[in-house]
């Protein structure tokens, strides 16, 4: 389900605490699940029981601040070869971006989908292609939102976010990025 494009952070936002959670966990509400999801701190321990010390926390912030770092650190540690990764030639393969037209991108989904055996053969085709198709048919997101928008998410995560903060200390994690880090 694609949320329509005209609803602000702050609808979305009340939307989401609004739905009970028996009907946000309903396949069709999916889209609704952006802010409970993020409550990191209510599923990390059920993982750590599980898996115990085979789970890694790693953040994107990481990986998009220093990919290169980020990917040789992570391979040292899975003992793999990081000297496959061709570091210059990295993209971004699932970025988001708003379209135009919408007709052109539900063919370009199509295509995608339909051609994915093909993509994964072809990646620098794939690059190419996407590279004008964004040309021709993206658009710069404008997000709109408001400080108090903002805020109010800050206090709503600030107590998960503390909690995972604690979890991840406990487990020996020191390097969190600004947002946990508080």
């Amino acid at each position: 389900m694609q949320l329509d494009h005209n609803i602000t952070i702050d609808e979305y936002i009340r939307l989401c605490e609004d739905m009970p959670s028996i009907e946000r966990r309903k396949q069709e509400n999916n889209a609704y699940l952006g802010i409970e999801d993020g409550f990191y701190a209510d599923y990390l321990p059920a993982w750590f029981q599980v898996f115990g010390d085979s789970v890694e926390v790693v953040f994107f912030e990481h990986l998009e601040n220093d990919h290169r770092r980020f990917l040789k650190e992570l391979c040292e540690r899975l003992s793999i070869d990081h000297t496959v990764f061709n570091y210059d030639e990295m993209d971004v393969e699932n970025k988001s971006v708003n379209y135009r037209n919408e007709l052109l991108q539900k063919i370009a989904l199509f295509i995608n989908d339909k051609g994915e055996i093909f993509w994964r053969a072809h990646p620098r085709f794939k690059q190419l292609l996407r590279r004008i198709y964004r040309n021709v048919n993206g658009k710069i997101f404008e997000g709109k939102y408001h400080e108090h928008d903002l805020d109010y998410l800050e206090s709503l995560f600030k107590s998960y976010n503390q909690r995972l903060a604690i979890q991840l200390v406990q487990r020996g994690y020191t390097d969190f990025p600004n947002w946990l880090a508080q």
